[in-house]
């Protein structure tokens, strides 16, 4: 490896090379267009940051009121090319941020909620006794769901699910 110090023009002897200090800071210039280059163009073909994801968001109720906990996840249907994604919700409420959105297309919704049932139960790692947990939303919500939205980039994706607890 060669290092060179100096003021442009001039010359320095490096073992049997010579480099000039002008030529070696052009060199150095073109190496760093070299490896930025694609790196920028990646991002301008491929999309750098989450301009092609949407943003997400909205409210659940459970019998017309707002669930106080739980979460929400948006599986892509077939034909979609997306990412799952989703949040917690809270409050009735959940958001998720263009980040980690999803792309344009439709969507399965899943909406989870769990409470402790009274009953305890070992801890799998301390055997510690803990509330055990159930979901307490009809399974048309979440495992066998069929809650369909369809999702665009660059709009508002607002959503809202009224859910029955029969």
């Amino acid at each position: 490896m060669v290092q060179v110090f100096g003021k442009p023009g001039r010359q320095w002897s490096a073992g049997n090379e010579r480099v000039s200090v002008k030529a070696w800071q052009s060199f150095g210039g073109l190496l760093n267009r070299m490896l930025w280059f694609p790196l920028v163009g990646g991002c301008l073909v491929a999309g750098c940051g989450y301009s092609s994801r949407a943003s997400l968001e909205g409210t659940v109720t459970l019998d017309e009121q707002p669930l106080p906990s739980g979460s929400i996840t948006f599986v892509p249907l077939v034909g979609t090319q997306s990412p799952t994604a989703g949040g917690e919700i809270v409050d009735g409420k959940f958001e998720v941020p263009a980040q980690g959105g999803t792309y344009s297309g439709k969507f399965r919704v899943e909406i989870n909620a769990s409470r402790a049932n009274g009953e305890k139960v070992p801890h799998p790692g301390s055997g510690q006794l803990v509330d055990a947990y159930e979901q307490y939303l009809p399974p048309q919500y979440n495992t066998d769901s069929e809650l369909e939205v369809e999702v665009h980039v660059g709009q508002l994706n607002r959503f809202e699910f009224a859910l029955l607890s029969h």
